[in-house]
């Protein structure tokens, strides 16, 4: 069989990507990163987490500064600079996307590569990058595109008054008055974020409660923090019109009753709208064959991470020397899976572990560490 350009490529520099890339570099594997973007880092560091908790310290400070009479302490009326605030939060990310290609660089990730990448054969990734195509061979392929914000079919964004989570990082004005379709972790983020900036703000959400996938009590008590800072919350309403007006956008609107029974329609008027309704996953490279990935699962399944690695590597157990040899105490110790090679051959061990130290996931799935999900392994 002929040599390989590399032991690994990766398709995709976000918190998947990267980590498993520098990783792989540590464990002295010969590995490329393509990412499309011109910067690594991915959606987390771009376009969403980091960006946005910039802004959000920015809107912290100035609520803060706000308050400080109570303190004893008398200030001017504070002022927001639009533009400077996102000038910071450039840099912040650009500091970051320079930090992943410095960890590149000192792992030996070999191939920092700019292009998008599709897999041509099973051991075969052609990337289309400023240079033009080229096919690279490799062992192993790990496929981790990401995802892009989904739109509402009803109102698609058009970057201009119709806004999804990647515009509305990018603009550098704030709407007298906006409305934030999805309350979930995002939707709320940028509904307090802009009450914060000085919009008047609706929050509106399909389901009977905001932050619908956490405890009833933390979403009524975020919507008791909410109200009290004067954002609009409409819960169990269902968009079903929008349309553009010369201030801005007029949306039509559904809602339930305390009993399940509708209620009245609502119209809901906003010089900007920003939807939140959740992300899908980026579209993926097809191919006839059976792709290879790494790592695998114990199943011999290969397995998809979403969106965050979690902060300590899956782990597994041994029973200790002592006890192999038959002497000492018969309890079990950790051993990280991380200080050895996926892709080198390991003796199992039939230790049990404590139950304690039991994972809670269950077989064939990756916990998401951000988003507090699991992802089932794709079906062999």
């Amino acid at each position: 069989m002929a040599q390989e350009d590399y032991d690994l490529i990766i398709i995709g520099s976000g918190p998947g990507g990267y980590v498993a890339g520098i990783r792989a570099g540590q464990l002295g594997l010969k590995v490329a990163v393509v990412e499309k973007d011109p910067k690594f880092g991915g959606t987390c560091l771009h376009r969403g987490c980091i960006p946005t908790k910039a802004l959000l310290h920015t809107a912290a400070l100035l609520d803060e500064i706000k308050g400080v009479a109570e303190h004893g302490i008398q200030v001017a009326a504070p002022t927001l600079d639009i533009a400077k605030a996102h000038d910071r939060k450039r840099k912040v990310v650009d500091k970051n996307a320079r930090g992943i290609e410095a960890l590149f660089k000192k792992y030996k990730v070999t191939g920092m590569i700019q292009g998008t990448g599709r897999l041509v054969g099973p051991h075969q990734v052609e990337v289309d990058g400023k240079d033009g195509k080229r096919v690279l061979s490799t062992r192993f392929v790990m496929i981790a595109s990401g995802s892009v914000p989904r739109d509402v079919p009803v109102a698609k964004a058009d970057g201009e008054r119709i806004l999804n989570s990647d515009h509305i990082l990018k603009l550098e004005r704030v709407p007298k008055s906006i409305a934030v379709l999805g309350a979930g972790a995002v939707g709320t983020e940028f509904a307090s974020l802009y009450a914060s900036f000085g919009s008047e703000v609706t929050l509106i959400e399909m389901l009977p409660r905001i932050l619908p996938i956490e405890d009833e009590e933390i979403s009524a008590e975020l919507e008791r923090a909410l109200r009290k800072r004067k954002i609009k919350v409409l819960t169990g309403a269902r968009l079903t019109a929008a349309e553009r007006t010369e201030a801005g956008v007029r949306l039509g609107v559904e809602r339930q009753g305390k009993a399940g029974t509708p209620a009245p329609p609502a119209t809901v008027e906003a010089s900007a709208t920003s939807e939140t309704p959740g992300w899908r996953t980026s579209p993926r490279p097809k191919a006839s064959w059976r792709s290879s990935t790494w790592p695998a699962s114990r199943s011999g399944r290969s397995t998809t991470t979403r969106c965050h690695p979690a902060p300590t590597a899956t782990r597994r157990w041994a029973a200790p020397a002592s006890a192999r040899r038959g002497r000492g105490s018969a309890a079990t110790r950790w051993r990280s899976a991380s200080s050895r090679s996926p892709l080198s051959p390991r003796r199992r061990s039939s230790a049990t572990p404590p139950a304690s130290s039991r994972s809670s996931a269950r077989p064939g799935t990756t916990s998401c560490w951000g988003c507090t999900s699991s992802a089932r392994a794709p079906p062999t």
